[in-house]
């Protein structure tokens, strides 16, 4: 332990004196241990959103759920799991008839964002499944895969945040609009897709999205 005491000392009167020859002091430049290992901060958020159904003029609720992450401090780069239960859906459809559901929001791939000066981006792919369909409270035999045919694409923007610009400061809302794609495998007695694509797909659907940050 001495001797291992002695070799560190000696080191450093030699880096002292090199750095100071010819009478001036210069700063040593010290090599990070790992140069590419720069560690990402993983950071936890509770999400609750609600989302706004432009055919059917009815409000979607989302969570509460989870989204981890990982935020690269350097690059402001975000990427993320998005974990959402499923959520019970009330519409009224033909614009009299009350409509009943249960929602799952089926993650696809990872959500990939960017904070940049305080403002968050970032999109998710989900594919929307519906089940426990009932109109008028007499069900609707949806079958067990009527999902939407193509994932939901959504982009979120929150509003700018105060400095440092990064979690878990960056908590304002994030909002956004999707458009609901065609459905597909709905039906198990009879063929429900184009029913429920007349129902419910199209543009223009609006989003918002709360984040709470959860410590670790």
């Amino acid at each position: 332990m001495r001797t291992a005491v002695l070799a560190v000392a000696l080191v450093a009167v030699l880096v002292t004196a090199s750095a100071s020859a010819g009478g001036a002091t210069r700063p040593v430049p010290v090599a990070p241990a790992c140069p590419s290992c720069e560690a990402l901060t993983p950071i936890d958020f509770k999400i609750v959103g609600k989302s706004t159904m432009a055919k059917l003029r009815s409000d979607l609720a989302m969570g509460p759920g989870e989204m981890r992450t990982l935020l690269d401090a350097k690059t402001g780069d975000v990427t993320g799991d998005l974990i959402l239960p499923p959520s019970p859906g009330y519409f009224i459809v033909f614009g009299f008839t009350p409509a009943t559901s249960t929602v799952d929001f089926i993650p696809e791939g990872r959500t990939v964002g960017k904070i940049v000066r305080g403002v968050l981006n970032t999109v998710s792919k989900v594919t929307i499944r519906l089940r426990e369909v009932k109109v008028a409270g007499v069900p609707l035999d949806v079958g067990p895969n009527c999902r939407t045919a193509t994932p939901v694409v959504i982009e979120l923007t929150s509003g700018p945040s105060p400095p440092p610009f990064v979690p878990p400061r960056l908590l304002k809302p994030l909002y956004g609009t999707f458009t609901m794609p065609a459905f597909t495998g709905c039906g198990a007695k009879e063929p429900l897709d184009s029913l429920l694509t007349g129902l419910i797909s199209g543009p223009g659907n609006a989003i918002r999205v709360e984040l709470t940050h959860i410590p670790r």
